[in-house]
């Protein structure tokens, strides 16, 4: 059997920049965290993505940000953590611990308000 791939966009759905723990109510968090682990489960249910028979040990997942402003680094980083949590919550990955799961974090221009985020999980 081969590597496990999974890939997914979803279409004007971007996760909240600037979103520091130390700038928001736990509770905003939380929210967007469960909005989050819905849209994968959701995605996953309609485009007929299979799960992998057991959580992966190790995976790389690269995740794209399409919008019409570049965020820095940083935020573009935090803002995918409600996304990386669901891949664990769900099941997918085993933990998104760096012994689990490497990842890249990429950008790239969109129109204003066509944004959009791209989530490629590859077995390693």
């Amino acid at each position: 059997m081969g590597k496990y791939v999974l890939r997914m966009e979803f279409d004007r759905m971007l996760p909240q920049l600037n979103t520091g723990h130390t700038r928001r109510h736990w509770s905003v968090g939380h929210r967007e965290a469960r909005r989050w682990t819905e849209r994968l489960r959701v995605g996953m249910l309609m485009g007929r993505h299979k799960r992998p028979p057991k959580p992966l040990k190790m995976a790389l997942v690269r995740l794209w940000r399409k919008s019409s402003r570049q965020p820095d680094f940083d935020n573009l980083v935090m803002s995918f953590k409600p996304v990386v949590d669901a891949l664990v919550k769900l099941g997918l990955i085993e933990d998104d611990g760096p012994s689990h799961l490497d990842r890249e974090y990429l950008w790239e221009t969109a129109p204003p308000r066509q944004g959009s985020i791209v989530i490629e999980l590859t077995e390693v």
